[in-house]
């Protein structure tokens, strides 16, 4: 299995679409567990801050890019709208 992160950002504060290109896509070592793939992914986004504005990102495992599965998510706090006025909904 091959483990990747696919970072992602925030379209117009509505929805959250991938990052395209080689940026998009960070390898990871799949012999760390979760949480220091995690810190390399944050890592990672640190050294792109100047490229892109990254909000979040997404550790993915699977053969292929096309079939891979989402196994943590990450998105950065009032990246969506939705989030910000999650306490008016309730």
């Amino acid at each position: 299995m091959r483990w990747y992160v696919q970072f992602t950002v925030s379209h117009d504060k509505i929805e959250v679409v991938e990052v395209m290109g080689s940026d998009g896509v960070f390898i990871l070592d799949g012999r760390n567990n979760l949480r220091t793939m995690s810190q390399d992914a944050m890592k990672r986004m640190h050294k792109l801050r100047n490229v892109c504005k990254i909000d979040g990102y997404k550790i993915m495992k699977g053969e292929r890019f096309d079939n891979s599965v989402c196994l943590y998510e990450w998105l950065r706090s009032g990246s969506l709208e939705e989030h910000n006025n999650r306490h008016e909904l309730q």
